[in-house]
């Protein structure tokens, strides 16, 4: 008969101190019917290359992560110098709607609270404020702020430094403290006590039966590639039907774009984590496109698609108009991003020799300018999705419409 037992990640940074503790508490779960998953007794099972990945792929297959922190921080991810490894663990987990149980050494905690807590809470405000989003990580924030006090109050700081906890432990306090329905402190060199007091929480939390299921991705590199070669070839053959008696017919080429920038999502930055992300904002479909060509001092129309009243020209050196500040930017290999308020729309612009290319999105909420461009980056690779094909009609353009 198979039982269905609770399966539990420990997940902590890999300091000494915190072995013995991490070894008590596993043979306290597993005598008490749980499965435990620790990375150094092999329960990881690692078949990959990538021991990181395989880390985060055994916390989505768990049903609870205990977390302990101590003044340790670990690694930090060489893929994100912003997160460590240990917390990349615990943001996956509550991305994937797991119990999260975090235990912070009691000084640690106390401290947090007592001296970090609220300048923190100000700091992110104000971050908020100036750019119109939330921090997408703390550390850079907390950074800052221990570099102000090395520079400007030298007793504050040195009170923080004979702390002995690595800066990166308070940014991981305070997003535990503000992401979890609970944050345990307690003496963690107290092993047995610590035990005992991690088995009462975990009955309490587990009285009602919370059941988990891990939706894996089974579309493997192999047949992601193979798709986009299928889909880059679709649009080949779909462009050249575009070109009738040597001349590009530009209303089916402007169509025929369309169908590669389709509507698309902006996420946060932890939703690699997440098996199901919900967006921060939705992109449109490409609502229209307009194509401006250099005449003398003037950019002139010289087609569009989904646009009643296209402006017909604009001054070159017009510093107003999106189309003339593309066409004097040098942005031979780059695409570009504006936005209008009024309008709600995005402007995604391309120089081709002589010419200026601009699509049109639609976005799915009010945001300030301010803040549309401190996403540009995220803006500009969700609409670029479908890179081949667009990078494909860009050089088809250029190549028939500049002399």
């Amino acid at each position: 008969m198979n039982i269905d037992v609770t399966k539990i990640f420990i997940s902590s940074s890999s300091q000494q101190t915190l072995q013995s503790l991490r070894e008590r508490i596993k043979s306290a779960l597993e005598n008490t019917g749980h499965e435990t998953v620790m990375y150094e007794y092999g329960d990881m099972g690692l078949y990959t290359n990538d021991p990181n990945q395989d880390c985060l792929d055994r916390v989505k297959d768990s049903d609870v992560l205990v977390l302990f922190i101590s003044n340790r921080a670990g690694s930090l991810s060489r893929s994100n110098p912003n997160i460590t490894i240990t917390y990349a663990e615990f943001i996956t987990a509550l991305m994937n709607d797991k119990i999260v149980i975090p235990v912070v050494e009691t000084q640690i905690l106390t401290f947090y609270k007592e001296h970090i807590k609220d300048e923190l809470d100000r700091a992110i405000n104000k971050f908020e404020e100036e750019h119109d989003h939330e921090p997408r990580y703390t550390y850079p924030i907390v950074k800052a702020l221990l570099d102000k006090h090395k520079s400007k109050n030298t007793v504050f700081h040195n009170k923080i430094k004979g702390m002995s906890v690595d800066d990166f432990i308070w940014a991981f306090v305070h997003d535990c403290y503000k992401m979890t329905r609970w944050t345990y402190n307690y003496n963690i060199a107290d092993t047995p006590d610590l035990c005992n007091f991690l088995l009462k929480v975990l009955s309490q939390v587990l009285r009602k039966s919370t059941k988990f299921y891990l939706h894996e991705k089974e579309i493997t590199q192999n047949l992601m590639l193979y798709d986009e070669l299928s889909v880059y070839q679709d649009s080949v053959s779909n462009f050249m039907k575009c070109i009738k008696n040597s001349t590009l017919n530009l209303p089916l080429f402007f169509k025929t774009l369309t169908l590669y920038l389709p509507s698309q999502s902006i996420y946060d930055p932890y939703s690699d984590f997440a098996e199901h992300p919900k967006p921060i904002v939705n992109i449109s479909e490409c609502k229209a496109i307009t194509l401006y060509k250099r005449n003398n001092d003037v950019l002139t129309l010289v087609d569009s698609y989904g646009c009643n009243t296209p402006t017909l020209e604009f001054e070159k050196e017009d510093k107003h108009s999106f189309v003339a500040q593309t066409y004097n930017k040098d942005m031979k290999h780059q695409e570009h991003i504006f936005y209008s308020e009024d309008k709600q729309m995005i402007y995604l612009t391309k120089k081709v020799g002589e010419l200026v290319l601009s699509c049109h999105f639609q976005l799915s909420e009010v945001w300030s300018s301010r803040r549309v461009n401190s996403y540009e980056n995220d803006i500009v690779s969700a609409i670029m999705e479908k890179r081949q094909p667009f990078d494909f009609a860009i050089d088809l353009l250029g190549g028939m419409l500049n002399e």
